[in-house]
């Protein structure tokens, strides 16, 4: 009977009434006593703090009671009934009594350990008195509502990569929440928010995925394509926690603030072009065998990461051996060599031998190529030879003749003639020269002895030069020559060449 009326006595009694039979009318009883709940003053409390409930009934001096229960309940309208079971305990189980100002004053306490989520509600605190003069039980009753606030979550974010971010990769940011575990259902709610504000999940490039780790750690990563715009942006994620809807009484847990990481920026580079160098083994003479050697190299940035391979290509198509007639190709990674047995000018003169390079980067879908041309001239060694007047007598004109052939070009030709110490001789007094343009492929360049003497007796050397600018590279030089030995017999000439 007594559990019944404190269930179902939540309303203040202030007075009673009872039927007197002697006079037939009904007596009113007034019942001077207050009850109240003294409590935290800042609400919502947080969460896991220690706080005490004490409930005070106060009697004035003019009431007469005999007996005085004191009760608290949660508010599942469970009585409380232990000073040491469980997180919200009695101080004491029967109330605790003292006189102040001839009024007398009742306390029971309820102490709360460490508050948690589920502890939320209106808890009650309840006296029945019983008054000795009407014999009748009053019920008082007042409640306390404990509310909870959740606490703030740790965020932070990061990129899930040690290794460059070049256009068009995919990267993924994540970001970890920590949160304090609630001891009921919960969201943890996580936004991201990139140079552009909020991103939904509705949005087309981006794709964020949230799974729960553990009790304490949740992870949302955000996945996306990057291009070289997405370089110096930054992204970040915010995280709150809150109750869930099913929970009993949920408003009384106050989600938490929201939590914001710090920013992440991203830095996405362009994949580099490659450097591509070409180097020719060997002078291009035609006759001989000759090399043309590309290389293609990594800049320094990337040089650890990247891949270089080079090709070859020859009027926009790739290098074979049957390409051209006599050339070989050989492709070793980041070299590429082409290979003449022997250089033909008609077949191997061309201006267009391209070297490709291509870079790539494992973890890069583009790749980026540099090509660079070439211009392969071939050398022609001048043919020199010479031809002397007929044998004359001293104090008569003499004439050598050195005819040099050649192969017609942009170049520079020079033709000189040398004495048998290799000095280059000069126009003097009794000494002159002639040049005659013969041909486009012919020049005659004549030494003349105007009046011939026994000091003119020697060997004479006819020198050409061809001077011939190849692209990128030193000038090549070309040369022939041909000596000839005028001797003292009836100055009878001699003629020897080389």
């Amino acid at each position: 009977m007594m559990l019944w009326l404190l269930f179902l006595s939540f309303v203040l009694h202030v007075s009673c009434q009872e039927f007197d039979s002697s006079t037939g009318q009904i007596q009113y009883f007034i019942l001077n006593a207050s009850i109240d709940i003294q409590g935290p003053v800042m609400l919502p409390l947080d969460h896991s703090s220690s706080f005490s409930l004490t409930c005070t009934l106060t009697l004035a001096p003019e009431v007469n009671v005999t007996v005085v229960k004191m009760f608290w309940a949660s508010p599942d309208l469970i009585l409380f009934n232990s000073t040491t079971d469980g997180g919200i305990v009695l101080d004491a189980l029967e109330p605790t009594m003292i006189s102040v100002n001839d009024s007398v004053v009742y306390t029971l306490t309820l102490n709360f350990s460490s508050l948690q989520a589920s502890q939320v509600g209106e808890y009650v605190c309840e006296a029945l008195l019983n008054d000795s003069i009407v014999d009748t039980v009053f019920t008082q009753t007042s409640n306390y509502s404990v509310s909870i606030q959740v606490p703030t979550p740790l965020v932070t974010s990061s990129l899930n990569s040690t290794r460059h971010i070049f256009e068009s990769s995919d990267i993924q940011l994540l970001c970890i929440v920590t949160i304090t575990p609630l001891n009921v259902d919960h969201i943890v709610n996580i936004n991201w928010f990139g140079p552009n504000g909020l991103i939904t999940m509705n949005d087309t490039r981006h794709d964020i995925s949230t799974e729960m780790i553990n009790s304490n750690n949740y992870e949302s990563s955000l996945t996306f394509k990057t291009f070289l715009s997405d370089n110096g942006t930054d992204y970040y994620c915010t995280a709150s926690v809150g109750p869930a809807s099913n929970v009993n009484e949920f408003e009384l847990i106050i989600p938490s603030d929201a939590a914001t990481s710090t920013s992440t920026t991203v830095i996405v580079e362009n994949v580099p072009l490659p450097l591509v160098n070409i180097t020719d083994v060997g002078v291009p003479v035609t006759g001989d065998s000759f090399q043309l050697v590309c290389t293609g190299t990594a800049p320094a940035n990337v040089s650890s990461i990247a891949t270089v391979s080079v090709q070859w290509v020859l009027n926009g198509t790739v290098f074979t051996n049957d390409t051209l007639e006599g050339v070989t190709v050989t492709n070793s990674g980041s070299m590429a060599t082409l290979s003449f047995s022997s250089l033909n000018a008609s077949t191997h003169e061309k201006n267009n031998y391209t070297c490709v390079a291509t870079l790539s980067i494992s973890d890069a879908p583009a790749t980026k190529t540099e090509r660079i041309m070439h211009n392969l001239q071939i050398l022609t060694n001048p043919i020199v030879s010479i031809f002397s007047s007929q044998p004359v007598f001293a104090g008569q004109l003499y004439v050598l003749n050195c005819t040099v052939t050649f192969v017609a070009g942009d170049f520079d030709l020079n033709i000189m003639w040398l004495n048998g110490n290799g000095n280059k001789l000069k126009e003097q007094n009794g000494i002159s020269f002639n040049l005659v343009n013969v041909s486009d492929t012919v020049k005659r360049y004549d030494y003349i002895f105007n009046s011939l003497s026994y000091s003119d007796i020697g060997v004479y050397t006819c020198y050409a030069i061809l001077n011939v600018d190849i692209e990128n590279n030193e000038p090549l030089d070309g040369n022939g020559s041909a000596t000839v030995s005028v001797i003292s017999n009836s100055f009878t000439t001699s003629l020897c060449f080389s």
